[in-house]
């Protein structure tokens, strides 16, 4: 039994090379893809020719959620009934999409999300897949019934928590997200730094993500967190947590911290101050 799959791919000034690469990855098991561009240069001349992708140059970046809405819409209007979401920087390892795919037939009713793991587990006996929390966008497989039910993704988030936003969304709503824990995304987390610690006689390592998405990061947080404590406490206990090593890590350990640290308080006041959306240099 097939399934009807698109897939969508945003970009953003990328090393074309590298992301035609990362696209053949997962290509060949899905019917469509499109790949939403929000660069500043057209780079429709490295696609046009491909029948299976269809090419939108948005001419500005409208950010992640709006990309996404994009897609989503016109493969509502195809009839398709899932699509994989998947970052510029992105691959699958060769047939392990079609496990995900295989996954999906067999599914309950309530499942929205089918996700990966982005991280190796270090245990020796793992199950095939659990019910997860929430998913980040590279990777998952939405069942778009439930695009039709929950609304668009969030456009005020503009590029950070979109994903995690979702997820809460569809889990408030009563509905579901399976991990599968045997699928691996190769999936580049920001620029991952190792630093070592010597008084600790560790390594300690920080995600790097620049200025600006330290913002966005702050900001959004703080939006899901206003929205969602309430229905998910302990998760945002525990998240709350991370957000301070977060933080920490940024004032001790990263390099432009000054900026950082000034973009991060941006963030926390814009919150205060209701700003939303694209963020714009005062």
């Amino acid at each position: 039994m097939s399934i009807s799959i698109c897939g969508v791919v945003i970009l953003y000034n990328p090393n074309i090379d590298k992301v035609i690469q990362n696209i053949s990855s997962y290509l060949d098991e899905i019917e469509l893809l499109y790949v939403i561009d929000n660069s500043i240069k057209d780079n429709s001349i490295f696609f046009v020719y491909n029948k299976k992708i269809k090419y939108i140059f948005n001419y500005e970046n409208l950010g992640i959620s709006k990309a996404l809405n994009i897609a989503c819409k016109l493969a509502v209007e195809r009839k398709f009934k899932w699509i994989l979401t998947m970052d510029q920087d992105s691959s699958f390892k060769q047939g392990d999409l079609n496990k995900m795919i295989d996954l999906s037939k067999n599914v309950s009713e309530d499942v929205f999300i089918i996700s990966p793991e982005y991280l190796p587990y270090q245990l020796k006996e793992i199950p095939e897949f659990e019910y997860a929390k929430w998913a980040i966008t590279s990777g998952q497989l939405l069942n778009l019934k439930f695009f039709k039910k929950l609304g668009l993704f969030n456009e005020d988030y503009f590029i950070d928590q979109v994903d995690f936003e979702y997820s809460l969304r569809g889990r408030r709503a009563g509905f579901k997200i399976i991990k599968s824990n045997l699928i691996i995304l190769n999936h580049e987390l920001g620029y991952p730094q190792q630093i070592k610690i010597p008084f600790l006689k560790k390594r300690i390592t920080t995600s790097n993500h620049n200025a600006l998405r330290k913002y966005y990061f702050i900001r959004n947080f703080l939006y899901l967190k206003q929205e969602y404590k309430k229905n998910f406490p302990q998760l945002f206990k525990e998240e709350s947590y991370m957000l301070f090593k977060i933080i920490l890590k940024t004032i001790f350990l990263e390099k432009d911290k000054k900026n950082k640290i000034n973009m991060m308080l941006k963030g926390y006041f814009d919150f205060k101050r209701g700003v939303k959306g694209k963020y714009v240099e005062k």
